[in-house]
């Protein structure tokens, strides 16, 4: 599993995802985030991630996001959903 803060470098992290399901395809890819745009989710989900956690509730969602995602869902943040 591979585990991305969009807050982290310049560029296109989007496009850092799409990469990484290029060169290994079996990984799984879960985006952090401090924006809760329903945007950023459907960007997330176009680009190729499993799932998407909201930093101000890594506490409680991320591993419940892990489970999920390792058993083959995929995870949005609740508050990313609404």
């Amino acid at each position: 599993m591979v585990v991305v803060d969009l807050s982290l470098g310049a560029g296109d992290m989007f496009g850092l995802v799409r990469k990484l399901r290029e060169r290994a395809p079996g990984a799984k890819v879960l985006l952090l985030s401090v924006h809760d745009e329903p945007t950023i989710a459907r960007s997330a989900a176009a680009a190729g991630a499993d799932g998407i956690v909201l930093k101000r509730a890594i506490a409680t969602e991320l591993l419940p996001a892990v489970d999920a995602i390792l058993a083959g869902q995929r995870y949005v943040s609740p508050a990313e959903a609404r």
